[in-house]
């Protein structure tokens, strides 16, 4: 009987399987009411995308994952329209983020969602030396 090992496939779902101390202080103090809410949270995990690689993922296979996070915002970089909108495809990005990072998403509640990811857009923004036109 022949098995293939193969490490990766292009349909291969990589899963963070852990929770960071710094995720597990920040949704605490959130949850808590504190001075800073589920934004800083959404902010202090796009900052570490690049470094929370999961174990079964390569260096090179999880940057792509990355990578084609970054790209699904692009677009929505020129929207210079003012109001209480949240920016890109949230819905895209948080299901990527679930689907990643199931247990640190569970530390966020749905309804808190919107906050996280206008940090987390932000984030990635600053990282890259982006700027909405």
């Amino acid at each position: 009987m022949s098995t293939s090992h193969s490490r990766s496939t292009p349909s291969t779902v990589f899963v963070f399987r852990g929770t960071p101390s710094f995720m597990l202080g920040c949704c605490h103090e959130a949850a808590q009411g504190g001075k800073l809410g589920y934004e800083h949270v959404g902010w202090h995990l796009a900052k570490h995308l690049e470094r929370l690689v999961p174990y079964e993922a390569e260096y090179d296979e999880w940057s792509q994952i990355i990578d084609d996070l970054d790209h699904v915002l692009i677009p929505y970089l020129d929207d210079s329209e003012p109001g209480p909108h949240v920016p890109g495809p949230m819905a895209e990005v948080m299901g990527g983020l679930v689907q990643h990072y199931p247990k640190v998403m569970a530390l966020v509640p749905r309804r808190r969602w919107p906050s996280f990811y206008q940090g987390f857009f932000q984030a990635r923004l600053d990282l890259h030396g982006w700027m909405i036109d």
